[in-house]
């Protein structure tokens, strides 16, 4: 949707940009650290019965020990491979540390919407590799989903997968980490970013629920709110944080004609 070419470069001719060596970590490995922080934080909640994690119901002192200890474990991780400026690590490292510890408290504060966390990095159509997070539930086979060009096949990871009862809205809720600039409802209508209505397909095909769409959560500073949603509830104004969004389907319909498009494009 961005560039046929890109498209026709990475996936037919299969070729890789040239990466220039950097100093400081790079975003995609500040996005894998905190991804990895966070599967980590996640499970130790939800313990080994696999139960639900409500956010809110977890006292601060036990969420800030518990970030500490996942950041201190992929922290030591990484420190065993000699990083090859440990002093800029460190500072990256407290930064990371600053940043996760914010976005926990915006998440679980007493205005946020209220969720149960049910699943967390669950992978689908991608290898299992045992060192690295993935759910219970992850499948290496890829999820079929239907569109207005046929039936396609998906690959891919989802952060997290919430439950959520809002007004009369109730379902599952996707949840996307994001340690970058996060995509506007603007680039899914207009076919920038299809993430979200393909993952939410992805859910209801895996788990078998209905999908209420999801949230890309922004980790790291910036103004305005840490979320952003592509679902049947979204943000509002004034006294009441979030409301329930009737125009929800009409959106979704429009960007699953838009990958019906691509994929005729494509082909």
């Amino acid at each position: 949707g961005q560039c046929p070419w890109q498209y026709f470069a990475t996936h037919i001719l299969k070729l890789a940009a040239q990466v220039e060596p950097e100093r400081r970590l790079e975003p995609a490995a500040r996005g894998t650290f905190c991804h990895d922080v966070l599967f980590r934080l996640m499970r130790s909640l939800a313990g080994e019965a696999n139960s639900p994690v409500r956010l809110a119901d977890v006292s601060q002192d036990k969420l800030e020990a518990e970030l500490d200890a996942a950041i201190d474990a992929e922290a030591r991780f990484i420190e065993s491979r000699r990083p090859p400026y440990p002093v800029l690590w460190q500072i990256q490292r407290d930064q990371m540390r600053r940043d996760l510890r914010a976005y926990l408290q915006a998440v679980a504060g007493p205005a946020a919407l209220a969720t149960q966390a049910l699943r967390f990095e669950l992978s689908f159509g991608v290898e299992l590799d045992p060192d690295q997070p993935h759910d219970g539930s992850s499948t290496p086979e890829p999820v079929t989903v239907a569109t207005s060009a046929g039936e396609i096949r998906l690959r891919g990871r989802l952060d997290r997968v919430d439950s959520v009862a809002f007004d009369d809205v109730e379902g599952l809720l996707i949840v996307d980490y994001k340690t970058g600039r996060l995509p506007s409802e603007k680039d899914v209508l207009e076919g920038r970013n299809l993430q979200m209505p393909l993952y939410a397909a992805a859910a209801e095909a895996l788990l078998g629920s209905k999908c209420v769409g999801g949230a890309f959560h922004k980790i790291g500073s910036g103004a305005g709110r840490f979320e952003r949603f592509f679902a049947a509830i979204t943000t509002a104004r004034g006294s009441a944080p979030y409301k329930v969004d009737d125009a929800y389907q009409a959106k979704l319909d429009a960007a699953m004609k838009t990958v019906g498009q691509f994929i005729r494009r494509m082909a």
